[in-house]
């Protein structure tokens, strides 16, 4: 353990993992949030998530390969249904971070003619102005929308505007109904798009600083830290569909390991042999 060179790299740590002192981070949220941003989540419930899922990270890659033998045991076994249960509603809905909106249903779902299941579905309405020549014909049109993929069903209306499509996302859509913004109410439309590219820029810095946590923690050496912060960022992309980088972790890496050549002349961290993170086939 190189004490002095993780004091000296500890003392670099801003803590920006600690959100009510990250000016930049309540800063930004609280643009987004004047802009129209409804957030899924609130300021402390987003300090416990850090802090929760740091914890998690600690006691599932223990510090040292002695520790007894029943942590070993637990932490060999910790999976993500096993996170899923310790986490919040609220935590799992960020992490996920699908479309929403407040008219949603569910209908069923067949396969070779059986009913297996039942999918969520959103119903985004478009209000037609009288000033467009379809306000006769209708007053409004709904798009139905796959939350987890923004998939849009087709819809007979809606091609009256955009024109036939195969497969499209809602945020396609919107982009070609800009053009008719004077004809059509597109506020319910934007405020899906809007939330959903909020949601997943709250929840990719949230997982940054998770990563930051869990290298600067007291509770373990940078080394440990390091490797801890790695494991994580592997394991959410694999368990979320997420295509996180390590970026901060290089960096803060990189930070640490001019300081271990600084103060004893020793050779980097090997924690991986690549320093971009790539994920196993």
């Amino acid at each position: 353990m190189n004490t002095q060179a993780d004091s000296s790299f500890r003392e670099s740590d801003k803590k920006l993992y600690n959100l009510a002192t990250n000016a930049e981070f309540l800063n930004g949220l609280e643009v987004a949030i004047q802009e129209g941003y409804d957030s899924l989540i609130s300021i402390p419930e987003l300090q416990k998530m850090i802090d929760k899922i740091t914890y998690w990270y600690e006691f599932k890659y223990p510090e040292k390969e002695d520790s007894s033998k029943d942590i070993l045991k637990m932490s060999r076994v910790m999976s993500k249904k096993q996170l899923l249960d310790v986490l919040t509603d609220k935590e799992i809905a960020l992490l996920k971070s699908n479309y929403r909106s407040s008219d949603f249903g569910f209908k069923s779902v067949y396969e070779n003619g059986r009913k297996v299941g039942m999918k969520e579905y959103l119903s985004i309405r478009v209000k037609c102005r009288e000033n467009d020549p379809r306000y006769q014909k209708h007053a409004y049109f709904k798009i139905i929308v796959d939350p987890s993929t923004g998939i849009v069903e087709k819809d007979r209306d809606l091609t009256e505007y955009i024109g036939p499509y195969d497969v499209i996302t809602i945020d396609e859509v919107l982009n070609l109904l800009e053009p008719y913004n004077e004809m059509l109410d597109l506020s319910i439309l934007e405020r899906c798009v809007f939330n959903h590219v909020c949601d997943l820029n709250l929840r990719d810095k949230i997982l940054e600083l998770i990563s930051l946590s869990l290298i600067y923690s007291i509770n373990t050496t940078v080394k440990k830290g390091h490797e801890r912060a790695r494991k994580f960022i592997y394991e959410f992309n694999k368990y979320f569909g997420l295509n996180l980088s390590c970026s901060s972790i290089n960096e803060t890496k990189k930070k640490y390991d001019e300081m271990i050549k600084k103060w004893h002349g020793m050779k980097p961290l090997n924690i991986d042999s690549c320093m971009t993170f790539k994920l196993d086939d």
